[in-house]
């Protein structure tokens, strides 16, 4: 019997979820048909008869990507200076760290060139 309700609540959400993901597809399909019917439009005035090359008389459609700038720089100067030191940190220790990283190669190298030595002299010891 419980096994049953939780059936039905599962299934109810999931008929909840597919009303939602159609909504939003429908929603997506007339946006889609939207940009496509400006695009026709840009495009039919851009290829008209009096345009020449370079000389196109109509302005390109707006984004909403005005409304996002606009928010990233309505961030306080004082959260930007925050951000700009906290990469500068990360840039110094990051820099630390490939100083770090080219002198252990150095030693690793300098040691191998060592042994390297030490091996010839043993072998024209040996001869």
């Amino acid at each position: 019997m419980k096994e049953l309700r939780d059936l039905r609540a599962s299934r109810k959400a999931d008929k909840e979820i597919l009303i939602n993901l159609r909504a939003e597809i429908g929603s997506l399909r007339k946006e889609k048909e939207q940009s496509v019917e400006e695009t026709r439009l840009w495009m039919n005035e851009v290829l008209r008869p009096g345009n020449k090359r370079g000389n196109i008389v109509i302005s390109t459609p707006e984004g909403d990507d005005r409304q996002r700038s606009t928010l990233r720089v309505m961030e306080s100067p004082s959260m930007i200076r925050e951000e700009l030191r906290k990469m500068k940190d990360m840039e110094y220790c990051t820099l630390r760290e490939v100083e770090a990283l080219k002198k252990r190669r150095a030693d690793a190298e300098e040691r191998r060139l060592e042994a390297e030595a030490k091996k010839k002299e043993a072998e024209d010891e040996v001869a």
